[in-house]
């Protein structure tokens, strides 16, 4: 079995096996370019955000087409960002049912 903070880079086959795609890129460094030369700010880190701009933006990432990622700001409660980005390394599994 997997788990969502596993190495995705270097447990690949296994995340495949269990039918999960993963990022065609490389977290960190995406993470570097973030802090380098941010290009995409969004305002409130919900359910919305997570299951329609996230995909979106790793949609771009994984095309080559975006090199950065997106800096949240959660005006609301900043604990959504310390128990629900930071606890899972920034990492979220959607699920779309057919």
């Amino acid at each position: 079995m997997v788990k969502l903070l596993d190495n995705y880079l270097e447990k690949s086959e296994r995340f495949a096996e269990a039918k999960i795609n993963i990022p065609k890129f490389d977290q960190g460094k995406v993470a570097e370019s973030t802090t380098d030369n941010p290009v995409w700010v969004h305002f409130g880190g919900g359910n919305l955000f997570r299951c329609f701009h996230a995909v979106v933006a790793q949609d771009l990432l994984n095309q080559g087409e975006l090199n950065s990622g997106i800096i949240v700001a959660e005006t609301y409660d900043d604990e959504v960002i310390e128990k629900i980005y930071h606890a899972y390394d920034n990492r979220f599994l959607s699920v779309t049912m057919k």
